[in-house]
């Protein structure tokens, strides 16, 4: 809704935005800006009220007399909740963290997203017998819920994700079990760092599941990366002789924005993981990496979903009587 280059009347401009969006098909709702004459402009168009006013109490220019009676005021306007779950873009690849009970499994299987993270259920200890290593499962209960899961996202064609890191070295063994399941290695996704794998298990793992995402976390390599290093180039170009295909960031680390941007001119797909907000949620989606982790408990959409589950309940208990 910007002017057009040499016009110097910006609430012309807004207005022609609006009604450009409106040419299009859509129906705008509202419109945030922190010039009052913009919002004047805008709310003459707009008789009918349809579109909610949202004055941001910042510096601005125009006399404060011109802001709208309609208009709302404030210095914050958290828009979150208005981005449902079932919006999510589908180029990017979604994964639901600790799915670990029924019951964050049962949403899971509700939902669109495709990869959920068993990595706290597949944690084992291993067991150097007399003849082979042997793996105790932490739990019963643990180990009964993970091969359960693991059965159900095959027959419901969904991906699992594995963080080996966690899992003690034992990624020939929880190969051999994705492998005993018949998980088609699409949809396979193989989390390890450099420091708990060498380069020949790497190599195994990418060979055994030729389709599979491998992964490697690469924070230690941002300030590399952020100067423009060729010696990041190099380790990344050799993790990916290794199999390696996918390199994750966390967005706790500095500068993530800039050094997504840097991985994608690298031509480089990244994954974004520590994602526990929906304002950050939301804000990690505009960078559109390859793939997104999360643990999808946002509250506002636990609220939105109640709200729906309470309209539909009482729209019964009317039906009921009708």
């Amino acid at each position: 809704m910007r002017e057009a280059a040499g016009s110097k009347c910006i609430a012309d401009a807004k207005v022609a935005g609006i009604e450009h969006f409106r040419a299009q098909g859509y129906r705008p709702f509202a419109m945030i800006d922190n010039q009052p004459q913009n919002l004047e402009a805008v709310a003459a168009r707009d008789p009918s009220r349809e579109i909610l006013l949202l004055h941001a109490g910042t510096l601005f220019q125009s006399r404060p007399q011109r802001i709208p009676e309609t208009a709302v005021h404030g210095n914050v306007y958290d828009l979150t909740e208005l981005v449902p779950k079932k919006a999510l873009p589908q180029h990017i690849q979604f994964v639901w963290e600790s799915v670990n009970n029924e019951a964050v499994f049962s949403e899971f299987l509700k939902s669109n997203i495709h990869w959920a993270d068993l990595s706290i259920l597949a944690n084992f200890h291993v067991r150097k017998g007399r003849q082979a290593q042997q793996y105790i499962p932490v739990s019963e209960t643990q180990s009964g819920l993970f091969y359960q899961y693991l059965q159900q996202l095959k027959n419901h064609r969904r991906g699992i994700k594995l963080d080996l890191g966690s899992a003690g070295g034992q990624h020939m063994y929880l190969s051999n079990v994705l492998q005993s399941v018949g998980m088609p290695s699409g949809d396979i996704w193989l989390r390890a760092g450099i420091e708990s794998m060498a380069e020949k298990e790497f190599r195994y793992l990418a060979e055994t599941h030729p389709d599979a995402v491998i992964e490697v976390p690469i924070d230690f390599l941002a300030p590399l990366i952020l100067n423009g290093s060729r010696l990041a180039e190099s380790v990344l170009d050799r993790l990916a002789d290794w199999g390696v295909n996918r390199f994750a960031l966390s967005w706790k680390t500095p500068h993530v924005r800039m050094l997504h941007e840097l991985l994608e001119h690298w031509g480089v797909e990244s994954t974004i993981y520590d994602v526990h907000e929906l304002r950050v949620f939301l804000q990690a989606v505009l960078l559109t990496p390859r793939a997104i982790c999360s643990e999808f408990n946002f509250p506002a959409w636990q609220r939105i979903h109640c709200g729906k589950r309470r309209m539909r309940d009482t729209v019964g208990e009317i039906l009921k009587f009708a």
